[in-house]
């Protein structure tokens, strides 16, 4: 019998089984030219992008190594590549790239309850890459539902660098990736929400040196579990499109807002470092001049005592958001810390969808939120972590306002009182699959 290191034969064996990368929704083009298989119509348009699959010829392209492996199976059915059942292998672009940007779904399922583990390998070499896996530049992918963000989980840089949120969906559920290398900066996207957004990896502390140009694998390593892979596809010498955020808050009075309630004077300033103070008083709200849509908005808030509550509208009326009529989509902002999550807690959806965690830290301290909102997909960060991830498409007890309206802040508490510090918005929002 052969032992573990005679194993290590690098297999030139490359899939041979026919299969079709191509969703029924989603965005993906029903567009059968090779050149276009696997596209979005955007990306048509858009045009540069190559699919890493090729319906005349799946063999073009890729070599796998590992362990005595032949490659993955197609399952036709989830028009997907299934990695499962081996200890460790890869499948390599014989192509090399430098600066690109790629983009891919996946999925992870394991039967037996396991932890599916895989990762894409970024300019690696071609040839007995399993010698080298410590030294390899990689994006970690794995089974990693509602945990901490750290070093080892989807998103990061493997051992150097955890992703600033876990946005990895439950088992079972397709997750969309994305990957922009140039030089050495890099921006990973996860759902649809940037995960890391590095301007220069070689001085991220533990992080492998990222060659100047190499191939990309996608690597397995799991002996029970699956990984599924579709739609792979890359844009050679893309640019890193950085993120621009645009202040709502001068620091010094409330120019570009409007106060919602006609016998209240408004809040009161306190400076770029206090913020907008809210307080006594039983029920008003402050709402931007300017309307959004689609919209990308973070701020850091902070409660002053005990039982605060109070919430920010997306999409609301121009006038009146506490009209019955008005349905804007509210999240909770709430004294919450240490509770269990329910619809008491921060990060409650219109009263009625809970948050999946509770990250609220203690009664003065400060607190960041990141409310995404394109189209019907709706996500909600706090404090780094993702608490609500939602379709409003399946959410039939949701308000769904489709117009766009101003960001609205309410106040229902008195006494009590709420800094809101460093209100912005994502300018250029098509970063986050906006329009």
């Amino acid at each position: 019998m052969l032992n573990h290191k005679q194993q290590r034969i690098q297999m030139q064996t490359v899939f041979g089984v026919v299969f079709v990368l191509l969703l029924s929704s989603g965005g993906f083009a029903q567009d059968t030219k090779p050149e276009h298989f696997g596209l979005t119509e955007e990306e048509i348009q858009e045009g540069g992008w190559v699919p890493l699959i090729k319906p005349e010829n799946h063999k073009e392209g890729w070599i796998v190594q590992g362990l005595e492996f032949t490659g993955p199976k197609y399952n036709e059915e989830e028009n997907a590549l299934h990695f499962r059942g081996f200890d460790w292998w890869a499948l390599i672009t014989e192509k090399p790239y430098k600066d690109f940007t790629l983009r891919f779904e996946v999925q992870f399922d394991d039967r037996e309850g396991k932890v599916t583990n895989s990762g894409i390998l970024l300019r690696t070499p071609k040839e007995k890459i399993y010698e080298d896996q410590e030294h390899a530049f990689e994006i970690q992918l794995m089974d990693c539902f509602g945990k901490k963000p750290d070093a080892q989980i989807s998103g990061a840089i493997f051992g150097a660098k955890a992703p600033s949120s876990n946005l990895i969906k439950k088992r079972g559920e397709w997750n969309a990736v994305e990957i922009t290398l140039q030089g050495q900066k890099l921006l990973v996207k996860i759902n649809g929400e940037v995960v890391q957004d590095v301007a220069d990896v070689s001085k991220v502390e533990g992080a492998p040196k990222l060659r100047p140009e190499g191939h990309i694998a996608f690597q397995y390593r799991s002996e029970t579990g699956r990984a599924m892979f579709r739609n792979m596809r890359i844009k050679p010498g893309a640019a890193v499109q950085k993120e621009k955020w645009i202040s709502l808050f001068n620091g010094k009075d409330l120019d570009g807002w409007k106060v919602q309630k006609s016998d209240f004077a408004g809040p009161e300033v306190h400076g770029p470092t206090e913020g907008i103070v809210f307080k006594n008083y039983q029920e008003w709200a402050i709402s931007t001049q300017e309307n959004f849509k689609d919209a990308v908005i973070r701020f850091d808030f902070i409660l002053n005592e005990a039982d605060v509550n109070c919430g920010v509208l997306l999409r609301a009326p121009n006038d009146n958001p506490f009209s019955e009529s008005a349905r804007p989509l509210e999240i909770l902002i709430s004294d919450s810390h240490g509770k269990a999550p329910d619809t008491t807690v921060t990060g409650t959806v219109g009263g009625k969808v809970a948050p999946v965690a509770n990250t609220m830290k203690p009664v003065g301290t400060i607190n960041r939120m990141e409310v995404s909102l394109i189209g019907e997909k709706f996500t909600v960060l706090l404090n780094g972590d993702t608490v609500q991830q939602l379709d409003l498409s399946a959410h039939s007890e949701l308000p769904h306002p489709s117009a766009g309206g101003p960001l609205t802040f309410v106040y229902h508490s008195s006494p009590g009182s709420m800094n809101l510090v460093n209100v912005e918005y994502l300018e250029n929002v098509e970063a986050r699959g906006g329009k």
